[in-house]
């Protein structure tokens, strides 16, 4: 085992601009991107939720599912191969004769490719899974789409314990399926204020799902910008991509176009609204998957 998130040190940006410093605010980014190019961000923390050192992982093989542009695909597959095991992608919807540079990378890493119509994708399991790779589930190691499930939760955790030694008053992330919410709400103290940005149009089930993965949640939960999608999940538009020119020209700091860029832009407008009080220490997080900017035009983006 060649990583273990638990002694991960994550460096925090500070980032200046004309809203922090009239309004007297600390802004920061927690740069989970920056662990490893390939496996970064929430991704990584995820994983380790079924796939660390106390479990029993020697011999079986990883399943995992996700879209022809899946962050979570991209960093299972670069995962297994570092940890040296055998791991399958079941892919939504039918392979096209020019497949993605995200199972492209797949591929490379090793991972297996399976592609099953959306029906089958809705209804995956360990045991279905099972099934269509012919095998007895109890080879398998199961990590549905995003590490939507409460042993991705448990590695979420870990992200809220390094950023809450930041002291904030707000930890701001984006959201898509909401298990890094979750393992945020679990281990932030109600003292701190949870924004979560839906990367989602028409995402109104969050806290069903947080119950889910929770056991019946007690604990407060976030406020939800649920208006900063801009059109919906992995959508862009010619402002999005200028904003995160703009950004990175400033910050030095990177932003993917699906996730943490419809975040800092939504921060942003909330900045010049003065929403937040006078010395807030805000901390938002970068939750990495850069890979997916290789879909845009190489001209889009300026990094």
């Amino acid at each position: 085992m060649k990583m273990n998130v638990e002694d991960l040190h994550i460096d925090f940006s500070t980032i200046d601009n004309e809203w922090t410093k009239s309004g007297e605010i600390e802004l920061k980014m927690a740069r989970f991107d920056t662990i490893d190019p390939a496996i970064s961000g929430n991704k990584l923390f995820k994983l380790w939720g079924f796939i660390n050192p106390s479990l029993q992982i020697h011999g079986k093989t990883v399943v995992t599912a996700g879209g022809a542009f899946s962050n979570h695909l991209a960093a299972t597959a670069a995962f297994c191969q570092q940890q040296q095991l055998k791991c399958v992608g079941i892919i939504r919807g039918e392979k096209g004769k020019n497949p993605s540079h995200t199972l492209e990378f797949c591929e490379s890493k090793g991972m297996q490719l399976i592609f099953v119509d959306r029906s089958t994708y809705q209804t995956l399991n360990k045991d279905s899974v099972a099934q269509i790779l012919y095998t007895d589930n109890t080879n398998l190691i199961f990590i549905p789409a995003g590490g939507y499930d409460p042993l991705g939760v448990e590695g979420a955790k870990i992200m809220a314990d390094k950023v809450m030694k930041e002291n904030p008053t707000h930890i701001i992330l984006s959201m898509g399926t909401g298990t890094t919410m979750a393992g945020f709400i679990k281990n932030v103290p109600s003292s701190t204020q949870l924004i979560g940005v839906s990367a989602l149009k028409g995402m109104n089930d969050w806290k069903e799902r947080w119950n889910l993965l929770l056991n019946n949640n007690s604990s407060p939960l976030p406020e939800i910008w649920n208006e900063d999608h801009e059109g919906g999940y992995a959508k862009h538009n010619p402002q999005l991509l200028n904003f995160m020119n703009t950004f990175y020209a400033e910050t030095n700091i990177p932003t993917d176009f699906v996730y943490t860029a419809k975040m800092m832009k939504a921060v942003y407008q909330k900045l010049s609204e003065h929403y937040f009080n006078k010395n807030s220490k805000i901390i938002c997080i970068h939750t990495g998957g850069l890979q997916g900017n290789l879909s845009l035009s190489s001209e889009s983006l300026i990094f």
